[in-house]
């Protein structure tokens, strides 16, 4: 009972902003949204339609310049990537900073979001040029991520805490999405990760190790496509997610 009051409170309490939020991203509303991630093998054949709204996270921004894919409209980073006292602990974070992978890139309107205790963000860190700059705190992630999913299973802890991506993805949906097709997305660990990192020593246990958030990203894309959500994966690690009675070309 304690839980649910609390819960309900939480809502009251962010109701302006939760209404901010989706009067300002409203450009999403009924529209078909192509997330990008940042793995380095991208479906190229999603960006045919002009009409379609491409979303990027994190780095993934830069690939899309490089292949010349389109105009990026929103960015979504989480808040790891843009403090100063957390950006340079882990190379995944590190690398996109030190080697400027999204300066002088336009990455549309960007948003911050809140995963853990990360609250000292500068998006300066990126050298990017931006529309507008948004912050999601956790409590703010947690209302839309529970209403989205109609859930509270995710993002209570470690166990439970999705990526950047998969919540990218609620988020569009929460801003009234018609279909998000998302390529550049991987549940298991590869040679090159990332398409700004170099390849790995190749091993054959390497690709039996999956990446961090694989459960919770599994659960809530499972959750996503048995609720009738429009979501379409174009990386095989999600085909199993997808249908349940076998993958259709």
């Amino acid at each position: 009972m304690k839980f649910l009051i609390k819960k309900y409170i939480k809502r009251f309490v962010y109701l302006n902003k939760i209404m901010s939020l989706k009067k300002k991203f409203n450009f999403l509303n009924q529209k078909n949204i192509i997330l990008v991630g940042s793995g380095p093998n991208l479906d190229e054949t999603v960006f045919k339609n002009k009409e379609d709204i491409i979303v990027s996270c994190n780095a993934s921004a830069g690939n899309v310049n490089k292949l010349n894919l389109g105009e990026v409209k929103l960015t979504v980073v989480d808040n790891e990537l843009i403090d100063k006292k957390i950006a340079f602990e882990k190379d995944v974070r590190s690398n996109i900073i030190k080697n400027d992978v999204l300066k002088n890139l336009n990455l549309g309107h960007l948003i911050s979001v809140q995963s853990n205790h990360s609250k000292d963000i500068d998006h300066e860190l990126l050298k990017a040029n931006i529309q507008s700059f948004t912050k999601v705190d956790k409590n703010m992630r947690k209302i839309i991520i529970d209403s989205v999913l109609g859930t509270s299973i995710i993002d209570n802890d470690n166990t439970s805490l999705i990526s950047t991506g998969v919540f990218s993805i609620c988020l569009c949906l929460y801003f009234g999405a018609k279909q998000v097709i998302f390529s550049g997305f991987t549940l298991f660990k590869d040679e090159k990760d990332h398409f700004y990192n170099e390849p790995q020593n190749q091993n054959n246990k390497l690709k039996l190790l999956t990446r961090n958030h694989s459960l919770a990203d599994s659960v809530t894309i499972g959750l996503l496509k048995m609720k009738g959500f429009n979501i379409e994966a174009r990386d095989k690690d999600f085909y199993p997610l997808m249908n349940n009675w076998g993958t259709k070309l």
